[in-house]
Protein backbone atom coordinates (compact mmCIF):
# COMPACT_ATOMS: atom_id res chain seq x y z
CA UNK A 1 0.00 0.00 0.00
CA UNK A 2 1.34 3.16 -0.91
CA UNK A 3 1.78 6.26 1.85
CA UNK A 4 0.11 9.06 1.46
CA UNK A 5 1.05 12.17 2.22
CA UNK A 6 -0.51 16.43 1.68
CA UNK A 7 2.16 18.75 0.55
CA UNK A 8 1.65 22.46 0.35
CA UNK A 9 1.90 25.46 -2.73
CA UNK A 10 4.64 27.98 -1.60
CA UNK A 11 4.02 31.67 -2.08
CA UNK A 12 6.70 30.96 -4.80
CA UNK A 13 3.85 28.02 -6.79
CA UNK A 14 6.30 25.63 -5.80
CA UNK A 15 6.03 22.15 -4.06
CA UNK A 16 7.11 21.50 -0.32
CA UNK A 17 8.81 17.41 -1.15
CA UNK A 18 8.61 15.71 2.13
CA UNK A 19 12.56 14.28 2.57
CA UNK A 20 11.21 10.56 2.66
CA UNK A 21 10.40 11.58 -0.95
CA UNK A 22 13.87 13.80 -2.05
CA UNK A 23 15.49 11.25 -0.64
CA UNK A 24 14.26 8.40 -4.05
CA UNK A 25 15.37 11.79 -6.34
CA UNK A 26 18.52 11.57 -8.12
CA UNK A 27 20.29 14.92 -9.44
CA UNK A 28 19.88 14.49 -13.15
CA UNK A 29 17.30 12.50 -13.60
CA UNK A 30 13.74 13.66 -16.08
CA UNK A 31 10.16 13.31 -15.25
CA UNK A 32 7.38 13.45 -17.70
CA UNK A 33 4.95 15.74 -16.31
CA UNK A 34 1.31 16.09 -16.63
CA UNK A 35 -1.83 18.27 -15.72
CA UNK A 36 -5.43 17.50 -15.48
CA UNK A 37 -8.27 19.10 -14.20
CA UNK A 38 -8.00 17.35 -10.66
CA UNK A 39 -4.27 15.96 -10.95
CA UNK A 40 -0.18 16.82 -11.34
CA UNK A 41 1.41 13.71 -12.32
CA UNK A 42 5.19 12.92 -12.56
CA UNK A 43 6.63 9.83 -14.46
CA UNK A 44 10.44 9.15 -14.21
CA UNK A 45 12.08 8.94 -17.80
CA UNK A 46 13.61 5.55 -18.11
CA UNK A 47 16.69 5.97 -19.79
CA UNK A 48 18.51 3.68 -21.75
CA UNK A 49 21.84 1.83 -20.04
CA UNK A 50 24.92 3.09 -21.40
CA UNK A 51 27.22 0.25 -22.78
CA UNK A 52 29.25 0.68 -19.70
CA UNK A 53 26.68 0.39 -17.49
CA UNK A 54 25.28 -2.32 -19.14
CA UNK A 55 29.00 -4.25 -19.00
CA UNK A 56 29.25 -3.73 -15.03
CA UNK A 57 26.02 -5.19 -14.89
CA UNK A 58 26.76 -7.73 -16.71
CA UNK A 59 30.41 -8.36 -14.72
CA UNK A 60 28.32 -8.49 -11.50
CA UNK A 61 25.92 -11.37 -12.21
CA UNK A 62 26.81 -14.50 -10.93
CA UNK A 63 27.99 -17.20 -13.16
CA UNK A 64 24.98 -19.28 -14.99
CA UNK A 65 25.48 -22.71 -13.48
CA UNK A 66 23.66 -24.15 -16.45
CA UNK A 67 26.18 -22.63 -18.92
CA UNK A 68 28.21 -25.31 -21.07
CA UNK A 69 32.01 -24.97 -20.81
CA UNK A 70 33.46 -24.53 -24.61
CA UNK A 71 35.26 -28.27 -24.53
CA UNK A 72 31.74 -29.45 -23.63
CA UNK A 73 30.20 -27.23 -26.61
CA UNK A 74 33.04 -28.15 -29.02
CA UNK A 75 32.38 -31.89 -27.71
CA UNK A 76 28.60 -31.40 -28.59
CA UNK A 77 29.13 -30.08 -32.24
CA UNK A 78 31.47 -32.50 -33.34
CA UNK A 79 29.15 -35.14 -32.05
CA UNK A 80 26.61 -34.02 -33.91
CA UNK A 81 28.43 -32.95 -37.02
CA UNK A 82 29.23 -37.06 -36.72
CA UNK A 83 25.86 -38.03 -36.62
CA UNK A 84 24.85 -36.00 -39.68
CA UNK A 85 27.39 -37.91 -41.51
CA UNK A 86 26.74 -40.85 -40.88
CA UNK A 87 22.82 -40.32 -41.90
CA UNK A 88 23.80 -38.86 -45.49
CA UNK A 89 23.43 -41.73 -48.12
CA UNK A 90 26.56 -42.44 -49.94
CA UNK A 91 26.91 -41.10 -53.65
CA UNK A 92 26.56 -44.09 -55.97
Amino acid sequence: MREVTIVSVTGDRQLEIPPEVQAQLTPGDEYLIWATDDAITFKKIQKPLRFDELQKRIDDLEPDPEDMSLEKISALVKEVRQQMKSEIPAAE
